[in-house]
């Protein structure tokens, strides 16, 4: 809710199956008109906007509010910077743990040559759109203090520079060393308790026991996946059907539902 305390857009960076969730959440309980970014193949006529441009030009929206996916952000990146967004939200911002963001590229011919570009990742999406920003909040319920190397990215994007180039983080806090073959050993830990008063400046740890006594009581929601979202089916699906059809319907209908369930494995599993 702090997100709308303050004029001008709002980003929300959230799981891709759960963006129609955040719409609705979002609308439910604010006055705000939600744009969701949706791949081209998932607009429908129905549809009130079909493009950004359309909702930004909307004199019933006041407020631009925007919700993209995690998987299409590299996609949308671009048009969301140029919307000059005042807040963003990185919600499950482990996603974007990674801290390769640039890439050498040597020139043909000239193997000695070398040049550095952006690379076209999640973790590059997110950082120019984290630079856009005014404002900048991240969540995650997914433990990371035990992994210092992932912690660089991340707090980058909500306090961009803070800590430095990536280099001088891994040398400072993850023990960085020359590997045994090629490159560098950044796996391990070091200043570990230097590190941990300089996240606490910036971050606001909940337990699991005070979530789960101060928020109301769980509910069940129906989530879509689209086609586009969801897995191919486990095998031998047609040769069970064509058995179950000797059957009866009741055997057929079992045998669709299995297939159908196989099909979502990889958002439960997330």
């Amino acid at each position: 809710m702090t997100a709308f305390l303050y004029p001008g857009p709002v980003v929300f960076v959230v799981r891709g199956s759960a963006r129609g969730q955040f719409a609705k959440q979002i609308e439910r309980f604010t006055e705000a008109r939600v744009f969701t970014c949706k791949p081209k193949a998932e607009v429908r006529k129905r549809d009130r906007w079909k493009t950004l441009d359309e909702y930004l030009t909307d004199p019933a929206v006041i407020r631009p509010t925007v919700v993209v996916g995690w998987e299409s952000l590299t996609e949308w990146a671009e048009r969301l910077v140029d919307m000059g967004p005042v807040t963003v939200i990185f919600d499950e911002i482990h996603r974007a743990r990674s801290s390769k963001r640039i890439r050498a590229v040597s020139t043909p011919g000239a193997p000695l040559d070398v040049t550095f570009a952006a690379n076209d990742n999640r973790a590059t999406a997110a950082f120019r759109l984290s630079r856009a920003a005014a404002r900048r909040f991240a969540t995650s319920a997914t433990p990371i203090e035990n992994v210092p190397k992932d912690l660089w990215a991340q707090y980058d994007l909500i306090r961009p520079g803070e800590f430095g180039p990536y280099r001088l983080f891994a040398e400072r806090y993850c023990d960085r060393k020359p590997g045994p073959f090629v490159g560098f050993d950044d796996k391990g830990a070091s200043h570990s308790a230097e590190l941990a008063r300089r996240l606490n400046t910036m971050r606001h740890k909940v337990d699991s026991a005070i979530t789960h006594a101060t928020l109301p009581p769980r509910c069940r929601e129906s989530i879509y996946l689209s086609p586009a979202e969801q897995d191919k089916p486990g095998p031998g699906f047609a040769s069970e059907i064509k058995a179950a059809a000797k059957r009866g319907s009741s055997a057929i209908l079992e045998c669709k539902l299995a297939e159908a369930a196989t099909r979502k494995r990889s958002w439960i599993l997330d």
